[in-house]
């Protein structure tokens, strides 16, 4: 009796770990991206990439339908830290207290999610998401791609993307005005924050791995294109990421 309790339960752990199976696409890269959002710097750093494949729960498969339309997609972004811009300010009758103004921005991580559309030659989103850590604000995304496949390994995107952000996220990133020194300095307020367009190309190697190359320009727009800490409304980054698909059962 001992010994069919045993193996009953180890039946039911065993059968209990396989209920659940993620499925994601995972990337690793190397980026060159402009040294703050409005800079005429680049810099080149660590980048990485992240897309949610399918989610198994006791049989019911969450994202694995195929089929052409519209649906709820996830969004997620990675913003760098920002070093003080106190120095880069020394501009006449511009006011700069070091004390209060400019300060350095912690890494920021931008999480939510909105509506996409997918069909054979073209993907769209709308898309909100919510910051955490160095900005806590509220940004918008806009965006589409019209999808061109030369072979079964090769998969090519480009189209147009619209970014909005809301008092806490523009004023982060382009205030120049002092916390305690009211109504001197800039403040930039809510918005339409950047207008754009990005290609990507991906090569899929056979198995689980592939290589993503990515080219984007932004044109700042608004209050972001107005701020002093604008040096450069013409934005552009490029990146490189070689990703693998992974599968996790619990």
């Amino acid at each position: 009796m001992r010994v069919l309790a045993i193996a009953f339960i180890a039946t039911a752990s065993a059968a209990s770990a396989q209920t659940v199976e993620l499925n994601f696409n995972a990337g690793l890269g190397a980026q060159s991206a402009p040294l703050y959002f409005g800079s005429d710097e680049s810099t080149t750093g660590v980048t990485g990439s992240f897309s949610f494949g399918d989610l198994t729960i006791n049989g019911r498969c969450f994202g694995c339908d195929d089929s052409d339309g519209f649906g709820l997609t996830g969004s997620f972004r990675y913003i760098g830290a920002r070093e003080s811009l106190v120095d880069r300010l020394a501009e006449p009758g511009l006011a700069v207290d070091p004390a209060f103004s400019y300060e350095a921005v912690d890494a920021a991580v931008e999480l939510g999610g909105g509506l996409g559309y997918t069909s054979r030659d073209v993907e769209a989103f709308a898309v909100v998401r919510r910051g955490f850590g160095g900005h806590e604000g509220l940004v918008a995304e806009l965006g589409g791609d019209y999808i061109m496949q030369p072979s079964d390994a090769l998969t090519l995107k480009f189209g147009p993307r619209l970014l909005a952000g809301d008092d806490t996220y523009v004023g982060t990133y382009f205030d120049t005005q002092p916390a305690f020194l009211p109504n001197t300095g800039f403040s930039a307020g809510s918005g339409v924050v950047s207008r754009g367009l990005e290609l990507s190309a991906s090569y899929e190697f056979g198995g689980a791995w592939g290589v993503t190359a990515k080219a984007r320009y932004d044109e700042l727009l608004n209050d972001a294109a107005r701020s002093p800490l604008t040096e450069n409304t013409d934005q552009t980054s490029i990146s490189l990421v070689l990703t693998r698909d992974i599968s996790f059962s619990f």
